[in-house]
């Protein structure tokens, strides 16, 4: 069935039992008690060891509600009854981030974020005010065009206003502000706050419902697709940057700022290395972590994957993956659409494991890959194997 017309789906998580694997993907359209049984059926007559569930579009109950819940604790006591195991997926769909829209109606500032760059070129000498864009100041950089001289505007600021004796010569003036962007309703991943704000809306409901299942019949944890170019430009940001590349550096990161959108310079490698560096370690602490030490302080394991992990350089879309999995105790990534598409990466996934003494990882596959034939599907499911 398409997703459209179905209301559960369960997913492959990690490993198998004996010779028992999960199942890969599984449609089960009927969200009633009987459907989720006769679904579970199906699942252990087809020889699978569990599932996970994905609620999806076309649900007849409200993602999170108390009727969601009861039906998913029907489908983990009937798993439970059949020493199934069940992965505990933590979003509507996905990309996580969203709650399934709960964030951004009960917590609407801890939506995503995004950096803004406001300029225009002034010929010095001459005075110049201007007052400053809307959204949280992160900074002011004056940038000479011929020398690439950088200056740090913001003693020159006083109440909202920019006034400025601009020397001689050609000057860029950059203003950098942190700005809601609220992309699908998506937190803001570099914030640890909103981070617990969707642990609070998602795992911690369900660990309310079913916290004796946790540990044995749930036994992992998996987000799905977190990414940073739903943000316009992809530009994701949060206001404790500058605050937080402080503490971290011991270095103010004002100056660098200029260096995301021109050339500096011979610091231009350099600063953008330092600026988005940190924010994969942002991104790797605030978000992945902290699901990972919720899972493990719940007795269950945590994996999942970013989206587009597979990009030769994917440090402008979801990181750094080694800074990721540092944190995450199941490595992971995903191989769909067609026949090699992941396979830039997994070695990357795999050394990460080996280099931080991960016994396992996972693949999430087959989950699109509409016309390959059974041959295609089973050459990619060796050569996943062997790589």
């Amino acid at each position: 069935m398409s997703a459209r017309n179905s209301d559960l789906e369960t997913r492959f998580v990690s490993g198998h039992r004996g010779d028992r694997p999960r199942p890969l993907w599984f449609w089960n359209g009927d969200l009633s008690a009987g459907g989720v049984t006769l679904g579970i059926d199906k699942i252990v007559d087809a020889g699978y060891s569990g599932f996970g569930i994905v609620p999806a579009y076309g649900m007849s109950e409200p993602f999170m509600s108390d009727a969601f819940l009861d039906y998913y604790a029907h489908a983990v006591d009937e798993a439970a009854a059949r020493d199934l195991k069940v992965c505990l997926y933590d979003e509507f769909w996905f990309p996580s981030g969203s709650a399934g829209g709960a964030v951004a109606r009960q917590a609407p500032d801890m939506l995503g974020k995004r950096l803004d760059m406001h300029e225009i070129v002034i010929a010095g000498p001459t005075r110049y005010s201007k007052p400053l864009p809307a959204g949280r100041l992160m900074s002011a950089v004056a940038m000479n065009r011929d020398s690439k001289e950088r200056l740090d505007l913001r003693s020159n600021i006083k109440d909202g206003w920019l006034r400025w004796d601009v020397p001689s010569g050609w000057w860029q003036v950059m203003f950098f502000t942190c700005v809601v962007d609220g992309a699908k309703g998506l937190i803001d991943y570099l914030d640890a706050a909103a981070v617990q704000s969707f642990i609070s809306l998602t795992y911690a409901r369900y660990y309310e419902r079913l916290a004796p299942h946790f540990g044995s019949t749930i036994d992992v944890g998996f987000y799905d697709e977190p990414t940073f170019h739903w943000i316009e430009g992809g530009r994701a940001w949060t206001p404790e940057y500058n605050t937080l590349f402080l503490d971290q550096t011991g270095e103010d990161p004002t100056l660098l700022y200029p260096a995301l959108w021109y050339d500096i310079g011979e610091d231009t490698a350099a600063a953008r290395n330092a600026l988005l560096g940190m924010r994969a370690d942002l991104f790797a602490a605030a978000f992945v972590k902290q699901l990972n030490d919720w899972c493990n302080a719940h007795n269950i394991l945590l994996t999942g994957h970013v989206d587009q992990e597979e990009i030769a350089n994917p440090v402008g879309l979801c990181g750094d993956l080694m800074k990721v999995f540092r944190h995450q105790d199941i490595p992971a990534f995903d191989q769909i659409f067609a026949y090699g598409r992941a396979r830039p990466i997994a070695k990357v996934v795999s050394s990460a494991a080996a280099n931080l003494g991960r016994p396992r990882v996972v693949c999430e596959c087959y989950g699109a890959t509409e016309g390959l034939d059974t041959l295609e599907l089973y050459r990619e499911a060796i050569d996943l194997y062997g790589r």
